[in-house]
């Protein structure tokens, strides 16, 4: 056993061999790290920022494959990919003035030019908003969600669009007109107040329900205890009945509380948490049971 230890003796070579071992892993992992972590330098002009509403987003340049945290009010430029996550919500503000509401799970692409103001809607749901100044002229603002087109050509628009798991895209001109195109090449002028679902054809109907308080599409949170929140909305043509609908998910999987009444708002108890709520009723041109946008 002896002569077996003598003959296999560590030596101070060995012990430099293996410092310069676990250095060189050291500086490895070191360089590994600040490459996935780095923020990429942008080139070119600035084409608007970012804010958040809650939480935050993340960006992805055209010539990166990392994904990385953004600050509040981060420059943001052409090409840039921009996604948020579970309860983030962003305000893109582009230098045209278009304002662009990232919902959470959302992503997006920009792609700007001269003549248009391009949006890649991947998935989610985003508002599309845009006031021009008097006499002030904007380039057109499309919005393309796989082969489905969305354009606004006047100088103000407003448009919601939701993209979930299903093909279909869903529209929503909450002011001015919007050119829809489909998938089969199909085009429609939707205007102020329509919903259009997009896919292969497009189908459009009047809005029925219009939440007001709070705002549309807007989460309710709950910080502490139970409070007593007031829901309204416009009054609905033939004063039909309205089911309010209130869940702790944007699917309205986990129903919070639900009421029916023929007025025009109501007040609903709900302890700590981040509420949904939508609207539904019975349209009294075809009988069928529609929700809010």
């Amino acid at each position: 056993m002896n002569a077996f230890l003598r003959k296999y003796q560590i030596t101070r070579t060995d012990y430099y061999v293996v410092a310069a071992c676990f250095a060189f892993i050291a500086l490895c992992g070191t360089l590994l790290y600040l490459d996935l972590t780095r923020r990429v330098q942008a080139s070119g002009e600035q084409i608007g920022t970012i804010t958040f509403k809650r939480n935050t987003a993340q960006r992805k340049y055209t010539e990166q494959v990392i994904w990385e945290a953004l600050d509040n009010e981060a420059p943001l430029y052409n090409f840039d990919s921009i996604r948020t996550g579970d309860l983030s919500e962003a305000v893109i503000v582009l230098n045209d003035g278009t304002k662009i509401d990232v919902a959470e799970n959302s992503m997006i692409v920009l792609n700007l030019s001269e003549d248009a103001t391009d949006i890649d809607f991947a998935y989610g749901s985003i508002q599309a908003k845009r006031e021009a100044g008097e006499g002030e002229e904007v380039a057109a603002l499309n919005i393309r969600s796989e082969d489905k087109t969305i354009s606004i050509d006047d100088q103000e628009g407003d448009v919601s669009l939701n993209k979930g798991e299903a093909e279909d895209l869903d529209v929503v001109v909450n002011k001015g007109e919007a050119t829809v195109a489909s998938s089969s090449g199909q085009s429609q002028r939707i205007g102020e107040d329509e919903r259009a679902t997009v896919g292969d054809s497009i189908e459009v109907q009047k809005i029925l329900l219009r939440p007001t308080a709070p705002a549309n599409n807007q989460k309710v949170f709950v910080q502490t205890g139970t409070v007593g929140v007031r829901f309204a909305w416009e009054p609905v043509a033939g004063n039909n009945a309205v089911t309010l609908q209130v869940a702790g998910d944007r699917g309205f999987g986990s129903i919070a509380a639900t009421r029916t009444v023929q007025t025009n708002n109501t007040t609903v108890n709900l302890s700590e948490g981040i509420y949904y709520w939508r609207l539904s009723s019975r349209n009294p041109q075809n009988g069928q049971n529609e929700f809010s946008t």
